[in-house]
């Protein structure tokens, strides 16, 4: 039912309430597979086992403020609540790091997604300039062996937990990981050479220990979903419901506050 509500409903409400087309620039679902064995998440799974998380690419936080406090996304998303309450939110600043002339995103492989927590003491700001420095060198010296597809880098940016008090997202853990690494294989094969290689180079290993505290740190395999993507060279049409003679945008004229469903409108001509 996770699946249907998220991978269905989900997206079916997005792209009819106006706000979030306007907000998001991009939005893409990511699922663990079956049958991944545990090797392949380098700084093991979640406690809780974790299976699906999503990325939302807005231009700024003051977009993601005017949607949650908007007309149509507290009427229409905010009620659709089908997850569990354990969760973070992360507010990431993304660097490409290494890629193929045709982005290879939304085109099918696995992906390797590692949730860093920064060593004990470290300031993010610290962290951060290694991170964009040092580490990201490292990873994109490897990546060019041809291995991974695609890599990117994100760094935390200040967030506030208030920022989502009344939202469906107020339950979660705000800004618990210092970044977020994400990278694209072709296969399980690759991701597992991949691993190989990283484990057996001196100055990757060395930066990792200067910056990541790996226990509390954790992965997830995942495979990738692009929902829509209006960054890209060819962005898909813009949705139905913002043309006003649409019958998307009549059936949301139609709908009533909550609570109002029932209720006996006046006769009209």
């Amino acid at each position: 039912m996770f699946d249907y509500e998220w991978g269905v409903i989900h997206p079916t409400l997005m792209i009819t309430t106006r706000s979030v087309m306007r907000g998001f620039k991009r939005y893409a679902q990511h699922r663990t597979p079956d049958g991944v064995s545990d090797e392949l998440y380098q700084y093991g799974r979640h406690d809780l086992g974790w299976y699906a998380f999503s990325d939302h690419w807005l231009d700024s936080l003051e977009d993601l403020l005017a949607m949650f406090h908007g007309d149509d996304y507290p009427q229409r998303m905010q009620p659709h609540n089908f997850g569990d309450h354990n969760f973070v939110i992360e507010l990431l600043d993304g660097e490409v790091i290494h890629d193929q002339p045709r982005p290879f995103t939304g085109r099918g492989g696995v992906k390797l997604v590692n949730f860093i927590a920064r060593r004990e003491g470290m300031e993010q700001t610290a962290f951060a300039a290694s991170w964009n420095g040092d580490y990201a060198e490292n990873l994109r010296r490897i990546a060019a062996s041809g291995l991974v597809k695609r890599a990117v880098l994100n760094t935390q940016l200040p967030l506030d937990a208030a920022t989502f008090t009344g939202t469906l997202f107020e339950m979660g853990g705000v800004q618990t990981y210092a970044g977020t690494e994400e990278l694209w294989f072709a296969d399980l094969a690759d991701l597992r050479s991949y691993l190989k290689v990283v484990d057996d180079d001196h100055d990757t290993a060395k930066v990792k220990q200067e910056l990541v505290d790996a226990d509390r740190s954790f992965s997830m395999v995942v495979v990738e979903r692009v929902v829509w993507d209006y960054t890209a060279d060819q962005p898909p049409p813009r949705p139905a419901v913002e043309n006003p003679k649409s019958l998307e945008a009549l059936l949301l004229h139609q709908e009533k506050p909550w609570g109002r469903w029932n209720t006996i409108e006046p006769a009209h001509d």
